[in-house]
């Protein structure tokens, strides 16, 4: 079992592939990984954005997605859900891993 203690002013998104329990225990969040995998995702929505003159709110309302979710997984404040990837990366008419990026 590894646990994991993140204070919570971190921004630091996560996807974890296992079991997670949650302890509140005042300014931290410990998180006990059991059996899984601990990978942060990254990804270059806004370079690929910018670089193809596309401004945010355009491409959020072409792949179904509010304006402010796209900006928060832009930033790295949100972890993108399997189909917000799948959308985003069909209009861009990219793989998904030229797009996101999983970080070990």
């Amino acid at each position: 079992m590894l646990l994991l203690s993140q204070d919570i002013a971190d921004k630091t998104q996560v996807l974890f592939i296992g079991h997670i329990i949650l302890h509140n225990d005042n300014k931290k969040i410990s998180i006990e990984l059991k059996e899984g995998i601990f990978m942060a995702v990254t990804n270059n929505i806004r370079e690929i954005r910018e670089q193809r003159g596309i401004y945010q709110d355009d491409l959020a309302a072409a792949i179904g997605y509010s304006t402010k979710t796209v900006g928060r997984i832009e930033r790295g404040d949100s972890t993108p859900s399997a189909e917000f990837m799948l959308r985003i990366s069909k209009y861009f008419n990219m793989l998904v891993e030229d797009v996101f990026h999983v970080e070990d």
